[in-house]
């Protein structure tokens, strides 16, 4: 079966903004996906770009800056 084309940029996206997939996101916050998506599901969490109507999203690097940066250090 051939391979699906890279997700083209999306005309919801920031211009010039940098974006992380949901696994470089979870990397970088430290939570597992059921986290993630409960946050995103109660808006707890930075709102995703959709990519594509292949259901790709993306997630400002900038937003998730600022969001780490409100949470209260452990």
């Amino acid at each position: 079966m051939p391979r699906k084309p890279k997700t083209p940029p999306s005309d919801n996206a920031p211009a010039g903004a940098r974006l992380l997939t949901e696994r470089e996101v979870l990397k970088l916050i430290r939570v597992s996906r059921p986290t993630l998506t409960r946050w995103r599901a109660k808006g707890k969490f930075v709102k995703p770009i959709k990519m594509n109507e292949g259901g790709a999203i993306r997630f400002p690097a900038n937003e998730i800056e600022a969001w780490l940066a409100s949470r209260p250090r452990a």
